[in-house]
């Protein structure tokens, strides 16, 4: 099949370069504001086929990333293909594929299997574009990483004798990348021995759970403090008087609530739910009712961050707000959790002046926030960071619901977006 073509972003790359010698960035943006419809209902336009939405969140990301918003296009385009294959791959291999890597640079993307590469893997593989690279060895399956990840944050925070650990995963590496939060003193230092030991244990470990032999531990030592951003509730409204901002609109069993992050929802508390102004700003009371965040909950137990409110006089609506005062329906959400080198977006009441784009810079991981001393299981990483009241906000990609704003870590050249992809008996 040959590659989508774009003449029409290619033009207006070339027009906005001769005119000053930028991007193309402006010239869409044009386009995208001439284009913009407040009727949700209404058919979205496409410029060379990519959606309306889809090419403002594209623009956005082009711009952090410091490239074209045509190079942006082409980049998500391809990595849309791959993402697909590995969520197939995912659901028909349990037991033997072991994740992607996508080379956001069009080099080769990494796919591992455990044991071995069924030919139907291999073949799917085969149809994508470019060159991808397929390694077989002794895995842990992307189905156990969130399990995997925990054993060894376990693991690791017993012999280290502290909780203040964070446990991050690189499959391609076959690495547990450790991180050990230590206070603004001289960091501490671990000896080889120590890692050699860590090794030993980890393994030791993994191969009694499961598959997972010979796996690396790279420690590292962070004065970073890490916060849940809530210092200061459609998805994308404000949650007032918690200082937070409101997720999806999510259902279940006892009807439609709106998904928060775990910590902005203490049961049976009350806050004031707020639309945006261009929806009049208007307010009605909500009442938290269920979340799996607990501050008692000891580090040594890692846990998710989701919490309910009720939608009080309002009626929930499967939309929400992306940038101030403008928002799109759901049209579903991720069939998995996204693998590294792919692009998601965030809206938060405090990163107001619109969405944050980013790429996944790790797929799962247990995060200690030091700042808060709990951890949390099962985040992922990507390369923008909220602020204090974006907890709770939604990630997404153009209108598919991905997660929640959990919290960030802002330390020495590192900023991190934190997203949980678990709601529990709930649905986008």
């Amino acid at each position: 099949m040959a590659p989508p073509t774009y003449p029409k972003l290619q033009e207006m790359s070339i027009e906005e370069s001769n005119l000053r010698g930028a991007d193309g960035a402006s010239v869409v943006q044009a386009w995208i504001e001439e284009h913009r419809s407040t009727d949700l209902s209404a058919t979205e336009p496409t410029l060379d086929g990519v959606p309306l939405s889809e090419l403002e969140d594209l623009a956005e990301y082009a711009r952090a990333e410091g490239m074209t918003v045509l190079d942006a296009v082409k980049e998500q385009a391809v990595s849309d293909e791959f993402q697909a294959v590995s969520w197939k791959l995912e659901s028909l291999f349990p037991e033997n594929y072991a994740g992607m890597e996508f080379r956001r640079d069009g080099g080769r993307t990494w796919f591992g299997f455990n044991g071995e590469a069924p030919q139907e893997a291999v073949d799917l593989i085969g149809t994508l574009p470019g060159s991808s690279q397929v390694v077989v060895g002794d895995f842990i399956p992307k189905s156990d990483w969130g399990r995997a990840v925990s054993d060894v944050r376990r693991q690791v925070a017993a012999t280290l004798n502290t909780e203040a650990v964070s446990v991050g995963f690189d499959a391609a590496d076959k690495t547990f990348l450790v991180t050990q939060h230590v206070g603004a003193a001289a960091p501490n230092t671990i000896s080889s021995t120590k890692i050699d030991d860590l090794e030993k244990i980890v393994n030791s470990s993994l191969v009694k759970a499961g598959p997972g032999s010979a796996y690396a531990i790279e420690v590292e030592t962070s004065t970073s403090t890490g916060e849940l951003t809530d210092s200061f509730a459609r998805g994308g409204g404000y949650l007032d008087n918690v200082g937070c901002t409101a997720g999806f609109i999510l259902t279940s069993n006892v009807g439609r609530r709106i998904g928060t992050a775990g910590h902005c929802a203490l049961p049976d508390d009350y806050a004031t739910y707020r639309l945006h102004g261009s929806d009049g700003g208007s307010t009605t009371s909500v009442v938290a009712t269920w979340r799996t965040f607990s501050y008692s909950t000891p580090a040594s137990t890692p846990q998710f961050d989701l919490g309910i409110y009720s939608t009080g006089s309002f009626t929930g609506y499967p939309s929400f707000y992306y940038n101030p005062g403008q928002k799109r329906e759901v049209s579903g959400a991720a069939s998995g959790r996204y693998d590294v080198g792919v692009t998601v977006c965030f809206f938060g009441r405090t990163t107001y002046d619109g969405a944050s784009c980013g790429y996944v810079t790790d797929s799962v991981q247990d995060h200690y926030f030091a700042g808060d001393g709990v951890t949390l299981r099962g985040v992922t990483e990507f390369s923008q960071a909220p602020q204090p009241g974006d907890s709770g906000g939604p990630v997404f990609r153009r209108t598919w619901a991905v997660g929640i704003v959990n919290g960030r870590d802002s330390g020495a050249a590192t900023s991190r977006q934190f997203i949980c992809t678990r709601t529990t008996g709930f649905q986008c």
